[in-house]
């Protein structure tokens, strides 16, 4: 297990004074889907860059943000990050060589990290001092909060569990909304790039698939 390691009263008193700091604040931060797309979208100014940052302009600025990205799964477990100055990372190939001089500084939280692995319940939480920010974090929060001033923490999805854990645990992770904390994540609707079929125009099952899913939102 990685991360910061507190222990005994220490631990104790520092998550306490961690969450006497943030109280709840009268109104609840939203909760924030942004399917980002290719890499190479992140590379310059378009009209999908500017949305993003229209979009946290929009919102008081939150006292941490807490990432899940599909581009970080795990299975029967489920990891979040507690470096105090994560990585950015570069898991792609073949994008933009622009992509590879972009990096987002943004610090990470390690006792939040602490606190949020001893509070819920849903699920244990494995702290990771290795993960950094995946290109479906960085990409966008590139451009959401440029000055990289707000801390982050990613957290892993559990590939194994089926989607009555994933609900319960989002209702959960839900209270933290009330503490200022912006929930935001990322993917796409479809991103089964080994079933792509790129010399045609539309990839009818995607078609479909966004059909089903829109229409069950």
């Amino acid at each position: 297990m990685g991360g910061l390691e507190l222990t005994g009263s220490h631990t104790m008193n520092r998550i306490l004074s961690l969450w006497n700091e943030w109280p709840d604040l009268g109104f609840e931060m939203p909760v924030m889907f942004v399917g980002h797309g290719a890499p190479n979208v992140a590379v310059e100014e378009n009209e999908y860059t500017i949305s993003w940052l229209k979009m946290a302009e929009g919102l008081p600025k939150p006292k941490a943000i807490l990432c899940i990205s599909a581009h970080w799964l795990t299975r029967g477990e489920t990891r979040i990050s507690s470096s105090e100055n994560p990585t950015t990372l570069y898991d792609f190939g073949g994008m933009d060589e622009r992509l590879y001089s972009m990096k987002y500084p943004a610090p990470g939280m390690p006792e939040l990290a602490n606190y949020l692995q001893k509070d819920l319940e849903t699920t244990s939480l494995t702290l990771d001092n290795h993960w950094g920010f995946d290109h479906g974090a960085w990409c966008v929060l590139y451009h959401m909060f440029p000055k990289a001033d707000v801390p982050v923490l990613q957290m892993s999805i559990d590939y194994a569990k089926g989607e009555s854990f994933h609900y319960s645990f989002g209702k959960e992770l839900s209270k933290l909304r009330k503490k200022g904390i912006l929930v935001l994540a990322f993917g796409n609707i479809v991103h089964n790039l080994s079933k792509a079929i790129f010399d045609e125009k539309v990839n009818y099952g995607s078609v479909s698939m966004r059909s089903m899913v829109y229409g069950k939102l």
